[in-house]
């Protein structure tokens, strides 16, 4: 199987290198065969970290001439449609770096391509393959209905993110909670606390959901705090829920599950007894780089795809455009 990558950034060093070197050492098939970057000292330094037999600073010319099997775009948000949009009309496997886009018309133009290419395709919205969450879905589903889930809070602190646009970071916590809600978003509310004297476009957000289970979905995103963390909470009937996830070596690494059960902990992992010990492996790039490969060899759909992404980038566009209101039955951004 021939990989190729497309974006050998800092993001691209720092995850998706030792993610696809890890997969080429374990599965013979894989070839690392070519990656590009318009700058060349990039592109070249991530060929030699990571085993690829090649670099280039051409996307065009690289697909051309490896053919590959697959590709692993990971680019800003901003450049991802002009690159993936002539990939997926070819039908070439692609996992996009999430979030796919800046807004709802650039996915539509994604989806549009992935339907006429027909190939497969993945967001890598790694939280979803943290063992951790992935460990926590699973409870979830083996203990309880989304019907009894009372409150999903999902926090995500960060310290001196001065950028002006957080909402492309915010989407990993809103990806994460309603991926772990289970049951489709039916409206959202969001209140902002600007602080414009910290910069343009900072501030502290909350986001409200109510899905068709009834459950409610809070996000807090503090940009501009203490610590670097994330944390979530469940309550259900009689059960409550809490992951602490590891984060870049951060306060709460290794990370954490607790599962409590009438008022009795009854369960408690670790997050390096799930996976391996380096943060590619326990924030997930590692398994959703696994699972988009086994797809690609199996020729069988890969998830989520850009149309499991739209309630996210919906809501992502909401936080950005400093919305109060949106409701999924009548979706209009303005």
């Amino acid at each position: 199987m021939k990989l190729c990558t497309i974006g050998c950034g800092a993001h691209a060093h720092s995850v998706h290198g030792p993610s696809q070197r890890r997969c080429a050492s374990q599965y013979a098939d894989v070839e690392l065969t070519s990656c590009c970057d318009l700058n060349p000292k990039h592109a070249a330094s991530f060929a030699q970290k990571f085993g690829y037999a090649r670099s280039t600073t051409d996307w065009k010319e690289m697909v051309r001439r490896e053919k590959p099997d697959a590709i692993c775009l990971i680019l800003p948000p901003q450049h991802i449609a002009d690159v993936a949009v002539p990939l997926l009309n070819e039908g070439i496997a692609i996992l996009l770096e999430k979030p796919p886009g800046l807004t709802s018309q650039d996915l539509d133009c994604l989806i549009e391509a992935a339907q006429k290419g027909g190939g497969i395709h993945q967001v890598a919205f790694n939280r979803r393959y943290t063992p951790l969450l992935v460990e926590a879905f699973r409870t979830l589903t083996t203990e309880i209905s989304p019907r009894d889930v009372i409150q999903i809070r999902y926090e995500m602190v960060r310290h001196n993110r001065t950028d002006p646009d957080f909402s492309v970071t915010a989407i990993h916590a809103i990806d994460a909670a309603l991926f772990l809600a289970r049951s489709p978003a039916c409206s959202a509310r969001f209140e902002f606390h600007e602080l414009p004297h910290l910069g343009a476009g900072v501030a502290a957000a909350t986001m409200n959901v109510v899905c068709e289970s009834g459950t409610r979905v809070q996000c807090l995103f503090q940009p501009v705090a203490g610590v670097v963390l994330e944390r979530v909470v469940i309550h259900a009937i009689g059960m409550t829920l809490t992951v602490d996830l590891p984060m870049w070596d951060g306060f709460d690494s290794p990370g954490y599950l607790r599962l409590w059960k009438k008022d009795q902990l009854v369960k408690v992992v670790l997050g390096n007894e799930l996976s391996g010990v380096e943060m590619f492996e326990l924030c997930g790039f590692y398994d959703e780089t696994v699972a988009f490969l086994n797809c690609v060899r199996a020729d069988r759909p890969a998830a989520p795809t850009l149309e499991d992404s739209r309630n996210s980038m919906l809501l992502m566009e909401c936080y950005r455009k400093r919305m109060r209101e949106f409701s999924f039955l009548s979706p209009v951004l303005v």
